[in-house]
Order: C-alpha cells, then sequence, then structure tokens
C-alpha cells in the first residue's frame, strides 16, 4: 500500500475474510499520518455491521482523532458537521482545520449527505466491501466520484484504496 502510495497508484486489498484487512489499513493511515506527517482527513466507507469494528481498531492501534459519522436523522448528522468536524477559524479566507484524521461512514450516509462530503478534500478514501462498488450504475460510486474532485485537486493525488474478502476473478 506505501509503495503503491509514493508512486501515486490507489490500491486494491483483496485477502481472505479475517485475514486483518482493517488493521492493515489503519496501521497504514497511522504511518501516513505520523511517519508522513499526511494528517488527512481520511474518508473510510464500511458497512453499517462492521461500523463499530472499524472505530474500535482505529481505538486500539493508534491516537488518531477519528469521527464516526452515522446517524439516523439528518438533523443529527448536520450537529456531528457542526460541532466534531471544524476548529473555528478566525479567518475566512483560511482553509478550515478538521478536528478528525479520519471520517468513518456508512454507504447510506455517502449516499444521502453526497453534497455535504464533497466539500471536504480527502486526502485518501477506502471503501470495505468494495466488491459492491461493481456494475455502472452503483449509487455509491456515482456519489464517491462526487466526492472525489477536491481532495485531488487541493493534493493533486488522492489515493483510493479498495478492501474486498470476495476473491477477484
Amino acid at each position: 500500500m506505501l509503495l503503491c502510495w509514493h508512486n501515486q497508484r490507489s490500491s486494491i486489498l483483496a485477502d481472505e475474510t479475517g485475514l486483518g484487512k482493517t488493521v492493515q489499513v489503519v496501521s497504514f493511515i497511522e504511518h501516513l499520518c505520523m511517519a508522513e506527517k499526511l494528517r488527512g482527513p481520511y474518508l473510510v466507507v464500511v458497512p453499517l455491521s462492521t461500523i463499530g469494528h472499524w472505530q474500535r481498531e482505529f481505538q486500539s492501534w493508534t491516537d488518531m482523532t477519528i469521527c464516526v459519522y452515522h446517524d439516523q436523522g439528518a438533523d443529527l448528522r448536520a450537529l456531528i458537521r457542526a460541532f466534531e468536524w471544524y476548529f473555528s477559524v478566525g479567518n475566512k479566507n483560511q482553509s478550515p482545520l478538521f478536528r478528525f484524521e479520519v471520517l468513518i461512514t456508512t454507504y447510506d450516509e455517502v449516499i444521502k449527505d453526497v453534497d455535504h462530503l464533497s466539500e471536504v478534500p480527502w486526502r485518501g478514501i477506502v471503501v470495505d466491501e468494495a466488491h459492491r462498488l461493481k456494475g455502472i450504475n452503483s449509487k455509491l460510486l456515482e456519489c464517491l466520484h462526487q466526492i472525489m474532485p477536491k481532495g485531488q485537486q487541493e493534493h493533486n493525488f488522492q489515493h483510493k484504496l479498495l478492501l474486498t474478502g470476495t476473491p477477484l476473478q
């Protein structure tokens, strides 16, 4: 993954279930933040059933600040954006400072809040269970294409890391 990062190539991590893909990704992002001094923000898109697992792994293995962006109501997600995303900046011309290095969210939140997520210059995007992106009519894939441009523009390169436990053909 680091070689792909340094060569400005995105990557796919396709291992069998239970071989530690989550920990590999967590340590990869930790390395980028601490050793390479690339604070982020990083977007991690996961199935709802694994959001707690991803949160525990980041909390167990790193000291990074994470934001779990998941809630059933649009009003509560607006509160998360208002109070957990940005530090207040005195100068309006200055880029916003993010309170988190990693934002963990679900497929549904990406689809619902694509407009808000596309305002963030993501340095990297991780998609767990990425075989769900398969198919040209994937709504999640369409939303990710809307989210990516600001990060690509600001950082000149945006790493995309796809994870799957489904064997690749």
